[in-house]
């Protein structure tokens, strides 16, 4: 049986870790494209600068809006690494920029060290990227060949967003469980044309320590962000995060309900959400639809609800969100015939998945009753 596992080349995580940038990027080249935009570059750029010029690399900086990744950027950047004879690619900020990275460097045929500001995905290291303007939306690249997470730099982004990664990596653990309950190969290779490939033990094992670790650590590392004050449960949230949750991707069979189907997906949804927002709630509902046990769901909807994280169809703004309403909803989804879309690896259930929502919605608001609190 052919077993497979896709990572970084090497992670380095903890306050204050960019200023050994230089170290590393020397391993791998002298001339460098550094890109990211204002915010994150404003934060991060003299620290690296330093560091690169300290080791004997050079940079040209590249500062700019990665928000709509697409295709016309992408070129543009190449263009501009061509002219600038540069044999690595820097990356700083979030999972817009490292996708535009991702791209980059695979068509300039470079190494990549992306540098995430926030801890809002597990994007900046992950193979995958989506790009505006190609044939297909998500595409397949390879991974950074060195992640650095300077928990001192990422702690400054705030709460909401360390809540978003926990959200975005928290369906990983039963996903895998539920792959090697049924024996299924990993979406990741089978997206890359290896159709018989099977997660390996250590991808399996690192989906369950990065469940682990945010079922622990979760809500202690939202409070250490909430105080600015990294320590050690906002470190292991961190690297369960930005790092072992990309190992954990090849030991799931492929995108669930929890990316796909979720009120933020709603043509109805009145809030503006963050990726991982939206996939809590999906995650959720992915327990409920393959009937998870209740406890299992009520210990994962509390860790999701302390880190603020959309539990309700109110929290998306559809507090006034009928049953039929509900249904219409996820029958666009889903589409005709209860044909699976968005790359599902599982058939769906028009009915099936509504009612999981409805679940997860009443088993919220029966615990904010308990509590006498509300998510969000």
């Amino acid at each position: 049986m052919k077993r497979t596992i896709a990572a970084p080349w090497r992670f380095v995580v903890g306050a204050g870790v960019l200023a050994d940038i230089g170290k590393h990027a020397r391993l791998l080249g002298t001339r460098s494209l550094l890109m990211g935009g204002n915010t994150a570059l404003g934060l991060v750029a003299e620290t690296i600068t330093q560091s690169l010029a300290q080791n004997g690399v050079s940079w040209h900086v590249e500062r700019g809006d990665h928000v709509k990744k697409q295709r016309p950027l992408v070129d543009a950047l190449v263009a501009i690494g061509r002219r600038e004879k540069a044999d690595l690619v820097i990356a700083a900020g979030g999972g817009n920029v490292g996708d535009c990275a991702k791209a980059v460097a695979r068509t300039l045929n470079v190494p990549l060290i992306t540098c995430p500001t926030v801890a809002a995905s597990n994007g900046p290291g992950t193979i995958s990227a989506s790009i505006e303007g190609d044939k297909e939306r998500s595409a397949w690249y390879r991974g950074p060949d060195v992640l650095f997470a300077d928990t001192a730099v990422i702690i400054q982004a705030g709460p909401r967003w360390l809540g978003s990664g926990i959200g975005d990596c928290l369906p990983l653990g039963p996903m895998a469980e539920m792959t090697e309950r049924l024996g299924l190969r990993t979406g990741v290779e089978r997206a890359l044309g290896f159709s018989n490939a099977f997660p390996s033990r250590a991808a399996q094992a690192m989906a369950k320590l990065t469940y682990d670790t945010l079922l622990e650590y979760g809500a202690a590392a939202y409070q250490a962000a909430e105080r600015g004050t990294v320590d050690d449960a906002f470190d292991r949230v961190v690297e369960a995060i930005v790092y072992c949750s990309v190992l954990s991707v090849s030991a799931c069979g492929g995108i669930g309900a929890d990316h796909t189907l979720h009120p933020g997906k709603f043509k109805c949804c009145r809030r503006e959400l963050l990726h991982g927002e939206g996939v809590a709630f999906g995650a959720l509902v992915n327990l409920a639809l393959f009937q998870w046990p209740k406890e299992r769901i009520l210990r994962q909807l509390r860790l999701t609800r302390q880190v603020r994280l959309p539990t309700t169809f109110a929290d998306f703004g559809l507090s006034d969100l009928t049953k039929d309403d509900a249904l219409r909803e996820v029958e666009t989804l889903v589409g005709p015939g209860n044909a699976p879309r968005y790359g599902l690896w599982y058939p769906v259930d028009a009915q099936a998945v509504a009612n999981a929502m409805l679940e997860i919605d009443a088993l919220s608001l029966e615990a904010g009753a308990e509590k006498g609190t509300t998510a969000g």
